[in-house]
């Protein structure tokens, strides 16, 4: 463990280098003595690890931050403090059964859902434990609980409408303790002009920035392997999307009426566009598609009233008779390549 203050802060200070707002905060909570309850958490796992974390809980909720800001902090802590064991990584569910750490019901469910070691629940957010049929509270308790028996956190994932219909918001930076975007996150944040993500957020959940009307540009990163429905829907002033090289699938609706697009790259590693997914983006001139897409889905591109030419992969295998519905301008739709007039 560290009792060395300054050894402490130094290493917070490491894992939070893109975030100084929280580095200010770290450094306030030491001068406020708060190195003394760090000092009880270990490294390693057991029943006082349980006591340290508990310890922090207090100390924070004994300060003038909001929740979130605790929460932050908290996690922040315990990752930088945390010497993951791998040897726990690989401890089976069975394993926990015969050893009274879950329940046979939570021991049956995770192995219906495919979860057989320590190791795959660390990697799974709490929403997706949430939705394991059959685990139940008691189940969800039991897991929370081998956090602290054996010494890991599992990755959070930012709570529905945290922030949704907040006029207030200009900018945004998503923090790093955060993994996913969930459903409605800013959902009518009408006056969010630019939002920031960090290089390990995983997938953007359904109308996560719907009616989002000033956001101007999106830069998602590679880490992203997911777009849900509606996630962009109604983000009238968007004029440049950079999507993630990682993404595989872009859900339905998911770019509706942002019109003021003029060009669309969908990536190589996308394999799936949904139904309606860029419908309505009225001023795109040009879609390249350079993924291994098998289909052109219902309504994909439909009204896209200024669209000239279209560029599809060789793997293209059907395109819906409403797929170009309304796209009176289209001149040239090329295949693999190949031109292929009137083929639309």
């Amino acid at each position: 463990m560290f009792t060395d203050n300054k050894n402490c802060l130094a290493l917070l200070d490491e894992s939070l280098t893109h975030h100084k707002e929280e580095r200010k905060t770290i450094k306030i909570l030491f001068d406020a003595g708060f190195a003394d309850s760090l000092s009880s958490i270990p490294y390693k796992s057991g029943e006082e690890l349980k006591t340290g974390i508990q310890c922090v809980k207090i100390f924070l909720e004994q300060q003038p931050f909001n929740q979130i800001s605790k929460d932050c902090i908290l996690e922040t802590i315990v990752r930088a403090f945390l010497i993951y064991d791998e040897k726990n990584d690989k401890i089976t569910i069975d394993y926990l059964k015969e050893n009274k750490y879950i329940s046979p019901r939570t021991h049956n469910a995770l192995m219906r859902a495919n979860i057989l070691c320590i190791g795959d629940i660390r990697r799974l957010s709490d929403e997706i434990i949430k939705k394991i049929k059959n685990l139940g509270q008691k189940g969800i308790d039991e897991i929370n609980d081998l956090e602290y028996h054996f010494g890991f956190y599992r990755p959070k994932i930012i709570q529905t409408n945290e922030y949704s219909d907040r006029l207030d918001l200009l900018s945004f930076s998503i923090p790093k303790v955060y993994k996913d975007v969930s459903d409605e996150m800013f959902l009518n944040c009408k006056n969010l002009k630019e939002i920031m993500f960090h290089d390990e957020i995983r997938s953007i959940g359904n109308k996560a920035f719907e009616n989002c009307e000033s956001l101007e540009k999106l830069d998602i990163p590679n880490s992203v392997k997911s777009i849900g429905s509606s996630a962009f829907s109604g983000c009238k002033s968007l004029s440049s999307i950079n999507l993630s090289d990682q993404l595989n699938s872009i859900g339905s609706y998911a770019f509706l009426s942002c019109k003021n697009l003029t060009l669309i790259v969908v990536p190589e590693n996308v394999s799936l566009i949904c139904d309606n997914a860029f419908t309505y983006c009225e001023n795109v001139k040009e879609i390249r598609i350079l993924g291994p897409v098998s289909k052109i889905r219902k309504k994909t591109f439909a009204h896209c009233k200024e669209l000239q030419k279209v560029y599809l992969p060789d793997t293209i295998e059907k395109i819906d008779e409403t797929a170009f519905y309304c796209c009176d301008s289209l001149e040239k739709v090329y295949i693999g390549g190949i031109e292929k007039q009137k083929y639309i």
